[in-house]
């Protein structure tokens, strides 16, 4: 059952003028200022979902999950993460604040999807980086790479996938790679140097670079869009620790 509507007209084109400022002196300013982002955003999907209920077919569904996915990838892409650059990493950081106190990677990912409306379960973030992927999209469209492949075969396959927004499992480490006319951005929250978030080319000294095992995802499918038409919640299928307490 798909959500109320809390607005008459689309809304995208403002979301699409929306800019984040360069810097901001003030945290209760920035998280005002990124709160109103989030905000609009959810009236699009408003929307969305009250255009959707009324579809006369499938193709007009699929336009309207199209420009959803537009609406979210933009916000994720020149919002959301530029936000969050240079915001402190540590392993157990947990700011729900662009700027302030600490992240981990994890987090990183899962609340930037929360911000956009995905409804992300908070124990999702304690999840190796591939179980997180393995319950956001589905098998077939996940990818797998061992360390014999080089790191410029993966960013070329990348690039084959067309753009949009990846996710990314390593070792020990999990963020995104945005595709955006074949230059790949990696954004993540990282104990390398700087220790912050960044957003680095896919290619640079980082941990997508250094790892031995890499698992990528193409994220807002049809199917999670779907999900964020909805309002429904991804199931935690893939749990690492509800597989080590049924151990005997």
């Amino acid at each position: 059952m798909f959500g109320r509507s809390r607005v008459s007209g689309p809304l995208l084109a403002i979301l699409l003028l929306q800019v984040w400022p360069a810097a901001a002196d003030d945290t209760s300013q920035q998280r005002a200022a990124y709160d109103t982002t989030r905000l609009r955003l959810d009236d699009i999907r408003s929307d969305l979902v009250r255009r959707y209920g009324t579809a006369g077919d499938t193709a007009q569904r699929s336009k309207l999950l199209a420009e959803g996915r537009r609406a979210v990838l933009r916000t994720l892409t020149e919002t959301f993460f530029p936000a969050w650059r240079g915001t402190r990493w540590s392993y157990n950081g947990v700011s729900r604040v662009p700027g302030r106190g600490s992240i981990a990677c994890g987090a990183f990912v899962v609340f930037t999807l929360q911000d956009a409306g995905f409804r992300v379960p908070w124990r999702m973030l304690r999840q190796p980086s591939e179980n997180i992927i393995k319950n956001l999209v589905p098998a077939e469209t996940i990818h797998r790479y061992a360390n014999a492949r080089p790191v410029p075969d993966v960013v070329a396959d990348i690039r084959r996938e067309g753009d949009g927004l990846y996710m990314v499992g390593l070792d020990y480490h999990v963020g995104f790679l945005v595709n955006r006319g074949g230059v790949v951005t990696f954004w993540h929250s990282t104990v390398f140097e700087p220790g912050r978030v960044v957003g680095q080319p896919a290619d640079e000294f980082s941990p997508f670079t250094e790892s031995r095992y890499r698992v990528v995802g193409k994220l807002l499918g049809d199917g999670m869009m779907h999900k964020w038409l909805e309002d429904e919640e991804f199931a935690v299928t893939h749990d690492y620790f509800k597989r080590r307490r049924s151990r005997p």
